[in-house]
């Protein structure tokens, strides 16, 4: 029988936020889809695929930097050729999540091409990195003190139009011989392999994630994409997280933040093509979308110098409501802490994450989480 995590869509409380949203002027988006799978990798992928193809073709079908820049650039020898070493890298250490795209692209109808290369979007981002591409990615703002508090929370900053393609999946991963390799519950962007947003597991880590701008990116070498890196992380044990970020290399970057429920351990942990750099957390700690620990040659990243500089004008927090009112700031009218997609800033933030690591809950916030009770919640006690 397959163990689900305590999830509560919270009925009342989305009635109260929608009060909330009229008297802010807000609008409060509706809650996140779930999915509940168990099974081989294939069979993950394809069920996925079949609860999400709407979303998940409407994202391919009409992302810009995909259909413009990185299928045409696909079609190039030069460009089929970089493909295809990122796929056999991939594919050397990391094939059960190929076959998780299979099963992914034979649900929705599309060549495993089509959905292998959407998977490479990021790292071919920083590829053809120029001023006019967006930024849209995250903030992160923490109070751990173990012996009292211990709280992670995190916006998640995207594109616009992903705000209603979103989508939580609890998996529980099966090997050959039907034992449960991995099992989590993770905020997916659609058609792109779990662990590139928020989630927890049943190792008790809870995870989330920053995007990082590393002008020096490996696609030449034997080198994993970062989504497929992101993927083989959100299933282990915190130990087993930092190794395997130690061993693997990645083609770009990407910063984790990772926090473990035994002993409320909090852990950043910043990946680059150089190798990684691990930063134990105590007390009050912000991070937003540029290396802050690692020094690697990165491009910068507007909406980050802003937040970070309003993030430092404000009080110390001491408690989570403290916390979520610095994660709904809106006092820069440029790039505010929590994005409206207004230019120049061009990105929203879709959701707010809080973790209560001493209490084993994760709340899930729509709309400006200052102003807003959360719409979901989840035991973390799996």
């Amino acid at each position: 029988m397959v163990q689900r995590p305590v999830m509560v869509l919270i009925r009342s409380v989305v009635i109260l936020a929608v009060t909330l949203s009229a008297a802010f002027a807000t609008v409060v988006p509706p809650a996140i889809p779930m999915v509940f799978v168990e099974g081989a990798p294939y069979t993950v992928g394809s069920t996925i695929g079949t609860a999400f193809k709407t979303q998940i073709l409407t994202a391919l079908r009409n992302d810009t930097f995909y259909n413009t820049i990185m299928l045409p650039y696909y079609r190039t020898p030069k460009g089929a050729a970089l493909y295809e070493n990122m796929f056999a890298a991939a594919n050397h250490s990391f094939s059960q999540y190929v076959d998780e795209l299979q099963g992914m692209a034979d649900a929705i109808g599309v060549t495993l091409e089509e959905i292998v290369l959407w998977n490479f979007h990021f790292d071919w981002e920083l590829l053809f990195w120029n001023d006019t591409l967006p930024t849209p990615a995250c903030s992160d703002v923490y109070l751990n003190q173990p012996t009292s508090l211990s709280l992670m929370a995190h916006n998640e900053d995207n594109d616009p139009y992903f705000m209603e393609l979103g989508y939580f999946v609890h998996a529980r991963v099966t090997d050959a011989s039907g034992a449960v390799v991995e099992d989590f519950t993770h905020y997916c962007y659609p058609g792109i392999l779990c662990g590139d947003a928020y989630g927890f597991n049943s190792n008790g880590v809870v995870m989330t994630q920053n995007a990082v701008f590393p002008s020096d990116v490996n696609l030449e070498a034997w080198a994993i994409p970062r989504n497929f890196l992101n993927r083989a992380i959100i299933g282990k044990t915190l130990d087993g997280i930092v190794d395997t970020l130690d061993v693997f290399p990645c083609t770009s970057g990407f910063s984790m933040n990772l926090g473990q429920l035994s002993d409320m351990m909090v852990l950043n942990v910043e990946i680059s093509p150089d190798g990684i750099w691990t930063t134990p957390i105590a007390g009050y700690y912000y991070h937003f979308n540029m290396y802050i620990h690692h020094d690697f040659p990165q491009y910068d990243d507007t909406s980050s110098i802003h937040r970070l500089a309003r993030v430092k004008q404000l009080p110390t927090p001491m408690c989570s409501k403290d916390i979520l009112s610095i994660l709904g700031d809106t006092a820069d009218p440029q790039y505010p802490i929590f994005r409206n997609g207004a230019p120049p800033d061009n990105t929203v933030t879709i959701s707010t994450v809080l973790y209560d690591l001493r209490q084993k809950m994760m709340y899930v916030y729509r709309g400006n989480p200052s102003q807003n009770d959360p719409m979901m919640a989840f035991s973390l006690i799996v």
